[in-house]
């Protein structure tokens, strides 16, 4: 809770020249952002979920779409049903201040590429 990964959310739909407003999908479950080049940016939150249920169909399908671009936070929940190639962000606090954060971006060779991007 209060980690930063609905600012980082919204870095990311920013990033991709998103004018909608970006907030945390923690009572809704999702939330849908355009970018630009016709891309939608779906945004999870599985914190107050116990299983994924119907939402994990969505996501399969929603992975198959390249002009898709998913967020999810507490995927630990779905980890089973998430793609093995994805790229995963942890964010976790450090003891040296209440405003750091130790930020690790694990990414598959395939995106490899992106990094470069940013």
């Amino acid at each position: 809770m209060g980690g930063g990964k609905t600012t980082l959310s919204k870095g990311i739909a920013k990033g991709l020249s998103s004018q909608d407003v970006v907030s945390s999908p923690t009572f809704t479950v999702s939330n849908v952002y355009d970018a630009k080049n016709d891309i939608k940016v779906y945004h999870f939150d599985f914190y107050r979920l116990q299983e994924g249920g119907v939402v994990e169909q969505e996501l399969r399908e929603l992975t198959e779409d390249p002009k898709v671009v998913i967020l999810i936070e507490w995927g630990d929940i779905i980890d089973e049903s998430l793609p093995a190639d994805m790229i995963r962000i942890s964010i976790d606090r450090v003891s040296s201040g209440e405003d750091n954060r130790q930020v690790i971006v694990d990414i598959p060779d395939k995106y490899k590429y992106l990094w470069g991007l940013l």
